[in-house]
């Protein structure tokens, strides 16, 4: 479904064929086509299936985004011949995605928009549904003029699968909060916001922006409960959505099994922790973010025995140290830090330092000694990257090289190397806090060290593996340097 005014080829406004019109194409004086007319059905629709997927078919995080070519797809399939008609109209999974297109420019859109829901809706019969929208912004006339496709979505609300939608406005966040009050029992994934990702794929929260404050009473439905069955929900965004948090479920029933948690808002409240602190257990990834933080309370149930990832924003952190010690992560691989100070961490890191194995720090508010001390804790790092305009000392260059004397030589071969499984360090944008010379040969004489793995150790397995640099950004690392670094058998990506 394209995000422009034109409507899909089948759709009751489109100047394509209809289903009494159209007429077959030939297609037998082609080699490859007359192949494709001989296909079995069920090849046909497997085939089908791989053409209209897309991102959000086959990718677990694409978060909030819709797809136009996607929405397009099983229609443009219909109008090759009636063969391939028949073919798509008589398999109900080619019609699973739903998406409404940006109707803030073209009023002519909520013209044959309901045709086109519709035709989807009854196409995809009663097998799960997919409602991904990126962009709903319109005015409360807008809104009201758009109640047929709420209603149709609604009345189909026990098939959906995934709803995710980005919202501007209060308008639209009322008519989507209503939307929740419906029974949902088939629901695995839902994702609301009211902000777009950043091009680092994190949020940036203006305080003084109405529309992120925790506020909007009135966009509560009065009288009804929002998600009133959450049994099979396994993943949840919410995006500066507090009223979300705020109406949760409280039922005595089943907690809800989260294995995907993003929760970014302005303000995240103390009830925050109470509220998920019994259905987060099975996590495997974890996103908070806040601009202030309300401490719990009581000490939190912070136990994720299945925590694969965790990224904290902003203040978050603040909550973690000074909760570390009910902090239990026996599995956590990578951890991602937006702003902050790393070091307050230290007395988890120290815990986790064993499976630790990628670290992604941006925009942190210092980065100094402290912070490197409890950088050297995590001894099986394979990624580091650091981004965000970060000043960064030099001495963490030490720390790639050698533990020896021989720091100008490739013969190190004998001596122990901090992080002998860093296989990747990547500067987004950051900075070296020392001059050019000394950052310069630095940055050579790690390059030469390890250029290569190092000699077997008595296991049998490398000292260090080969290290790869990654420099985007304004990292002002210039050519010449880069040059010598690749001279010395380094592998240098700059971007």
């Amino acid at each position: 479904m394209s995000t422009s005014s034109s409507p899909p080829p089948d759709s009751p406004a489109s100047n394509g064929a209809s289903d009494t019109t159209l007429n077959a194409v030939d297609l037998s004086s082609k080699p490859a086509a007359r192949y494709l007319l001989s296909c079995p059905d069920e090849l046909l629709v497997e085939i089908f299936s791989y053409g209209c997927a897309g991102p959000d078919d086959y990718v677990d995080s694409q978060i909030l985004r819709s797809n136009p070519e996607r929405a397009h797809a099983p229609f443009v399939v219909a109008a090759v011949c009636r063969h391939w008609r028949t073919v798509a109209l008589t398999h109900a999974t080619l019609w699973h995605y739903v998406t409404i297109p940006d109707i803030s420019g073209d009023e002519s859109i909520v013209d044959w928009l309901p045709g086109y829901i519709n035709i989807v809706l009854d196409r995809s019969r009663d097998g799960p549904i997919d409602i991904i929208t990126h962009f709903l912004c319109a005015s409360a006339e807008r809104i009201a003029a758009m109640e047929p496709i709420f209603s149709a979505l609604e009345r189909n609300s026990r098939r959906w699968r995934r709803f995710a939608i980005v919202m501007y406005g209060a308008p639209a966040v009322t008519r989507v909060l209503e939307m929740l009050t419906q029974p949902t029992p088939n629901m695995k994934t839902l994702e609301l916001a009211r902000q777009q990702w950043a091009d680092d794929h994190t949020f940036t929260i203006d305080d003084s922006d109405s529309e992120t404050a925790d506020i909007h009473e009135d966009t509560i439905p009065r009288g009804k409960a929002l998600l009133p069955d959450t049994s099979v929900l396994r993943s949840i965004s919410l995006i500066n959505v507090p009223q979300i948090i705020r109406n949760w479920p409280t039922t005595d029933g089943p907690k809800t099994k989260f294995y995907t948690l993003e929760i970014v808002q302005r303000v995240l409240a103390a009830p925050t922790w109470n509220l998920f602190s019994r259905q987060y257990a099975d996590a495997e990834w974890l996103l908070l973010g806040a601009r202030v933080v309300e401490l719990p309370e009581e000490p939190p149930n912070f136990v994720f025995p299945n925590l694969d990832l965790l990224w904290i924003h902003h203040a978050v952190y603040e909550v973690l140290a000074r909760y570390s010690d009910e902090l239990t992560t026996p599995v956590l691989r990578e951890l991602v830090m937006v702003g902050g100070r790393f070091s307050a961490l230290a007395t988890w890191l120290y815990r986790i330092r064993i499976h630790l194995r990628n670290l992604d720090l941006r925009r942190l508010d210092k980065f100094d000694q402290a912070d490197l001390d409890a950088l050297v804790t995590l001894e099986r790092l394979e990624v580091l990257q650091l981004s965000g305009r970060m000043v960064v000392p030099n001495a963490l260059l030490a720390l790639m090289g050698q533990d020896g004397a021989e720091t100008e030589k490739n013969t190190g071969n004998d001596s122990r190397v901090m992080w002998p499984r860093l296989h990747l360090f990547e500067l987004y944008s950051a900075v070296f806090g020392d001059s050019d010379p000394v950052v310069e040969s630095q940055l050579v004489w790690v390059a030469r060290m390890r250029a290569q793995d190092g000699a077997l150790d008595e296991h049998g397995l490398p000292r260090w593996v080969k290290l790869k640099f990654g420099f985007v950004g304004r990292c002002y690392i210039g050519e010449s340097l880069i040059a010598t670094m690749r001279e010395a058998g380094a592998e240098v990506r700059v971007e």
